[in-house]
């Protein structure tokens, strides 16, 4: 589902100014961003200076197709979702890669173009099994625990979920995107609600693809109205954000979101090539990155994580 509604603007003169801020970097912490056409991993300060990278195209250890969603543990592990390698890969604070796991199928533990990684409080690691329709859940080590989902419309069902959250209660959210909702659930997988339709009014959706949670809120990137939109972890909308642009707080097919603990909201802007950063209410702070394979330049970014 990514991509096919990329939009090549005409306005793509607009120079967006790379690292530029109305405020100091003076925040702790780690940007990680999957440079997914890229097929590589970049970390970055929270106001975009580039710190590292790895990856590369390929099947072996620490090479990625495709990458998509990320988690981080307590330790500062990270969760790779290698999309088109159907599996997760672990790496450590400092990129050296730890282990993976999954092939492709529809077994336990197997995966088809799982989308997203995410890790919870007790170190369980939550995965997006984005074309298998369903969540599965692992140990930090990629031991499997238990699943849940099939293809369909009804509570507990998904067709094609992209992207899951946790609040600081331990519920989870999932992204369903071909159903245009997101569903809330216990860590153990019981439903608990559901919120949206397909459409472009408030609340309702066109492809969600992001979710992030902070404090008592719930972040959805939306992905063909080309917004951001803000919800309590109810599913009451709060606001929303962004159009269709180059500007600054546009977007152009974002695909992923993520939350400081001091309240700063970062997006993946997708097909512009570039990380824009937002206050919790949608007010635009900065951004950085242009299409190229340079340090600090991205081909489709597509996942995008804060570390503290």
């Amino acid at each position: 589902m990514k991509k096919i509604f990329l939009i090549t603007l005409s306005i793509v003169s607009i120079i967006f100014s790379q690292m530029s801020f109305s405020e100091p970097d003076n925040h702790k912490g780690i940007v990680i961003v999957s440079d997914s056409g890229n097929n590589r991993i970049q970390e970055f300060s929270p106001n975009g200076v580039f710190l590292r990278q790895w990856g590369g195209l390929g099947t072996g250890k620490g090479q990625f197709n495709s990458p998509g969603g990320i988690g981080v543990d307590k330790n500062k592990n990270s969760y790779i979702a290698d999309g088109l390698n159907n599996r997760i890969q672990k790496f450590d604070g400092k990129g050296r890669y730890l282990t993976q796991w999954g092939t492709l199928g529809t077994g336990n533990g197997q995966m088809n173009n799982p989308y997203s990684a995410t890790s919870a409080c007790d170190g369980k690691i939550y995965v997006v099994d984005t074309f298998n329709n369903r969540i599965q859940v692992f140990t930090g080590d990629g031991h499997y625990i238990k699943q849940w989902g099939v293809l369909g419309a009804d509570r507990g069902e998904f067709d094609q979920p992209q992207a899951a959250t946790l609040d600081d209660q331990g519920n989870i959210y999932v992204a369903d995107g071909n159903n245009n909702r997101i569903q809330k659930f216990t860590r153990n997988g019981t439903f608990l609600l559901a919120w949206g339709t397909s459409g472009k009014s408030a609340g309702q959706f066109d492809s969600p693809i992001g979710i992030t949670s902070l404090g008592h809120f719930i972040y959805v990137v939306d992905m063909n109205n080309n917004r951001i939109e803000k919800f309590t972890i109810d599913g009451v909308f709060v606001m929303e954000w962004g159009s269709l642009g180059a500007g600054r707080g546009q977007f152009n097919v974002p695909e992923d979101i993520t939350a400081s603990p001091d309240g700063y909201i970062y997006v993946a802007d997708s097909g512009n090539n570039r990380i824009q950063k937002f206050t919790e209410n949608g007010k635009w702070i900065g951004g950085w990155g242009t299409a190229g394979l340079g340090e600090g330049q991205f081909n489709s970014p597509d996942g995008i994580k804060f570390a503290k």
